[in-house]
């Protein structure tokens, strides 16, 4: 994803806390998980399992990984801490439980995710058209942190980050898109 649909969508999801205004709707809530989940290179799976006790501000503890593997420590970026620590003070509260909480006080559900995820889209998408439409999912998320951590700090560290167990599996996330692989095609001489 490009930084300018990256930044589209933070506007997006911060917009909504502002105009989402009905009991039923939970912008604050939503605007904390598309920041997890770009920021912290988690599965939709790995966010919902969290209990608020494994949320240590800087870190979550003791992440359930996909098969077996448990992360010791997840580091939580400044600007993610922020949209916790606002959905905890203002939304969920300290009651211990799942971190992501459904109106009700439930675990939130996998679609739960989805549809906060697609109302983000559709408001980044409000004034484009065509090609600059945002296809938002939350393994979109993913691949754009992991793609983003091997860019910046090498493969090593987006793998760890992943919480990959193999170095087979990480390449499908760090691949170059086609248009990076052009302009670097084009920059060859």
């Amino acid at each position: 994803m490009a930084d300018i649909e990256v930044t589209r969508l933070k506007a997006a999801a911060e917009h909504l806390i502002h105009v989402k205004l009905r009991r039923n709707q939970q912008p604050v809530r939503d605007y904390a998980i598309f920041h997890v989940l770009l920021r912290t290179g988690l599965r939709v799976s790995e966010l919902l399992r969290l209990d608020l006790d494994q949320y240590r501000g800087k870190h979550f503890v003791n992440v359930k990984r996909k098969g077996r593997k448990v992360s010791r420590h997840v580091f939580v970026a400044a600007e993610t801490r922020e949209a916790l620590d606002g959905y905890l003070e203002k939304v969920r509260g300290r009651e211990s439980g799942s971190l992501l909480r459904s109106r009700s006080g439930k675990r939130l559900a996998r679609q739960n995710v989805d549809a906060a995820l697609k109302a983000i889209a559709r408001q980044a998408n409000a004034r484009f058209q065509g090609d600059h439409q945002i296809r938002l999912h939350a393994h979109v998320l993913r691949h754009t942190c992991l793609q983003r951590a091997a860019e910046k700090h090498g493969v090593q560290y987006a793998m760890e980050l992943s919480g990959q167990s193999s170095e087979r599996y990480i390449w499908r996330y760090v691949q170059p898109s086609n248009e990076q692989k052009e302009t670097a095609h084009d920059s060859l001489f």
